[in-house]
C-alpha cells in the first residue's frame, strides 16, 4: 500500500533522502516545512474472510469445518465482513517557529524547537518536497509495522479457528454419546411401561 498525498499537495517528493534541518541552527520566527503524515479511517473487506464472515478449516483428517471468522468479529458480537483500516496521509505543513528551549546537561547542550504544539525536531525541513519525503518515509515505516501486526493476527486467528474446530467437533461428539445414552434409556422405559390389559393382569 502506498501512502496518500495530502490534499491540494502537489510538490513531487525527491528521490533520496533529506536531512532535517538541525534544531539548533533555527530560530523563532523562521519559517519551516513541517513532515506531518494524517491519518484517514476507511472501511475495507476482510482480508480473512473476504467479507463472508465465515472460513473454512481443514482439520487433521482433510475434514473441511466452516467456523465463524474472528477477525472481523468485535468482541462478543457477529463477524461483519468488514474490517476499519488506516490510510496514512502525507501532509508537510509550512509552520513558523515559535519556541526554542536550550538545556545544558552533563552530555552538553540539548536543543527543542517548537512550532505551537509541534515538536519539530528531526522533522523540520527548508522546502515541502524535503518534507513531503519525509512524510512518506514516516508512512511507509507505519504501513509496514502495521502489516507485520496484521500478519501476526491473522496467524494468532488460524489458531484459534483450529482450536475451534477441535472444540466443537469434541463437543458434538460428546452431546452425541450422551444422546445414544438417552435413547437406549427411553427405550429401556417404554419396555416397562404398562399397557391397560396388562396393568389388569
Amino acid at each position: 500500500m502506498t501512502p496518500e498525498p495530502g490534499f491540494g499537495l502537489d510538490t513531487a517528493a525527491p528521490k533520496g533522502t533529506c536531512s532535517a534541518l538541525p534544531p539548533e541552527s533555527l530560530s523563532v520566527g523562521d519559517v519551516v516545512w513541517y513532515a506531518d503524515v494524517g491519518v484517514k479511517e476507511v472501511e475495507q473487506p476482510c482480508p480473512v474472510c473476504l467479507g463472508k464472515k465465515k472460513v473454512v478449516v481443514i482439520l487433521g483428517d482433510d475434514t473441511p469445518c466452516i467456523v465463524a471468522c474472528q477477525f472481523c468479529a468485535h468482541g462478543a458480537e457477529e463477524p461483519t465482513g468488514i474490517v476499519r483500516e488506516y490510510r496514512y496521509l502525507a501532509e508537510p505543513k509550512q509552520m513558523n517557529v515559535t519556541g526554542k528551549i536550550v538545556r545544558i546537561t552533563e552530555r552538553g547542550s540539548e536543543v527543542e524547537v517548537y512550532a505551537n504544539n509541534y515538536m519539530l525536531n528531526g522533522l523540520a525541513f527548508r522546502t515541502g518536497a524535503e518534507a513531503l519525503a519525509k512524510c512518506q518515509e514516516l508512512a511507509t515505516k507505519q504501513l509496514e509495522e502495521d502489516a507485520e501486526r496484521a500478519r501476526d493476527l491473522r496467524r494468532a486467528q488460524k489458531k484459534a479457528y483450529s482450536w475451534k474446530a477441535g472444540w466443537h467437533l469434541t463437543e458434538a461428539k460428546r452431546h452425541r454419546a450422551q444422546a445414544e445414552y438417552h435413547e437406549r434409556l427411553a427405550v429401556v422405559c417404554r419396555a416397562r411401561v404398562k399397557t391397560p390389559d396388562e396393568k389388569g393382569t
